[in-house]
């Protein structure tokens, strides 16, 4: 339903759906992901660090298709509207924890480049700096 309403432009049934992911299973991959991302669109950049390692903590290998998912959701999201650069930090840190982590590099890389010490960014660039040290 989440995912359905955002399609419809209902982004506030579609993060009302996500709560409820929670209500029924604390912490839920799924919840995780569209906490993320919601927090992209509304540029509650530092907390997207905090939904990705939450969901460090809680996905396994049996989920890798619900990531390579999200991480194609996120990319479409990303060609639709490329001046948001979190999503690059999106698709990067999921690709770089669970895909591929030499494709992740290239997507952090990426984004550090773009966001060029932006100060709304600084949480997701101390990030990526640390992983790519």
């Amino acid at each position: 339903m989440a995912l359905a309403s955002y399609f419809l432009n209902d982004i506030p049934d579609s993060i009302k759906y996500t709560d409820e992911i929670n209500s029924y299973s604390e912490d839920h991959h799924i919840y995780l992901l569209n906490k993320a991302f919601f927090a992209i669109i509304k540029s509650e950049y530092q907390k997207i660090p905090q939904y990705y390692d939450k969901l460090r903590r809680k996905i396994s290998t049996e989920n890798k298709y619900v990531v390579e998912r999200a991480i194609k959701f996120l990319e479409n999201r990303e060609v639709e509207n490329s001046e948001e650069i979190a999503f690059l930090f999106s698709i990067g840190i999921l690709n770089y924890n669970y895909i591929d982590k030499d494709r992740g590099k290239v997507f952090l890389n990426d984004f550090l480049h773009k966001a060029n010490n932006i100060e709304k960014y600084s949480d997701l660039i101390k990030v990526s700096q640390k992983i790519l040290k």
